[in-house]
């Protein structure tokens, strides 16, 4: 009589250890392109905020600058107005000519519109982008002397956009 075997066979044994095998291969693979886009992208936003804090310091630099000019004028202008003895015409005459001649010195800044009092100043981020900063110069007397209005990253106005979808060419 013969004797019936029970059991697993070899083949369908090393047919599960190759799929399995297989399976591990796969998952390490896609772990590996993840990490690896991961890094690319890592990359991508550590260069782009660098520009950004680049051209902040800049901006930075542009407002100590100013600012050390606002100063210097408006030391200027107290030596102006001790001169002309002024004091005597009373405090808004004195402010209101202080004034008037703060900003008339404040046109030798690059950018300084007389008629809103703002120096608009853009920084370039990247190809894409710039740092636009709006500076509001304040009227004689002022214990600051300028204000910053707007600090904002916009989007260079001449990106060419590629609307163009290639379906059936």
């Amino acid at each position: 009589m013969k004797k019936k075997r029970f059991g697993v066979n070899i083949g369908t044994a090393s047919i599960l250890i190759v799929f399995v095998v297989v399976c591990l291969v796969s998952f390490a693979v896609l772990s590996l392109v993840s990490a690896n886009a991961d890094y690319k992208l890592t990359q991508k936003l550590a260069e782009r905020e660098t520009d950004y804090y680049n051209a902040c310091n800049l901006a930075y630099r542009d407002l100590n600058t100013i600012d050390d000019m606002l100063h210097v004028y408006e030391d200027e202008v107290e030596a102006e107005l001790e001169s002309r003895e002024n004091l005597a015409q009373g405090t808004s005459d004195f402010l209101r000519t202080g004034t008037d001649s703060y900003y008339r010195k404040c046109l030798n800044i690059d950018g300084f519109d007389h008629d809103t009092k703002l120096i608009i100043r853009t920084y370039e981020v990247s190809d894409m982008q710039k740092l636009y900063v709006e500076i509001y110069i304040n009227s004689y007397g002022n214990s600051e002397h300028y204000s910053i209005k707007q600090w904002k990253l916009v989007a260079d106005d001449d990106i060419a956009y590629d609307e163009k979808l290639p379906l059936l060419q």
